[in-house]
């Protein structure tokens, strides 16, 4: 995920981490305050991905990412499946990041 991300332009504000899956304290994450967030949840309806969206902005209304209205729930049930749709999930989440 972190090379896709980077494919697409963007830049893992946790890269530096030395594992793969952690627990993310709040703190780390309010001293990080991404730009952009993004929450995969494959398979999701739209009503979830509004109320993961309604989540964040209540429970972190001071981060960028929230205030800028960048927190994108991405329900496609492709998105965690490496594979030949990769290039795709990398086009997604370049279009989430709009212009240059």
């Amino acid at each position: 995920l972190n090379e896709l991300l980077e494919a697409a332009g963007g830049r893992n504000a946790f890269a530096a981490n030395p594992r793969n899956y952690f627990d993310l304290a709040e703190e780390s994450l309010i001293r990080a305050a991404p730009d952009f967030i993004f929450e995969l949840r494959p398979g999701d309806s739209a009503a979830a991905a509004a109320e993961a969206r309604s989540s964040w902005a209540r429970s972190f209304p001071e981060l960028p990412a929230v205030r800028h209205g960048q927190v994108h729930v991405l329900t496609e049930d492709f998105i965690l499946l490496p594979g030949p749709r990769m290039p795709e999930i990398a086009r997604i989440l370049q279009e989430k990041f709009g212009p240059p």
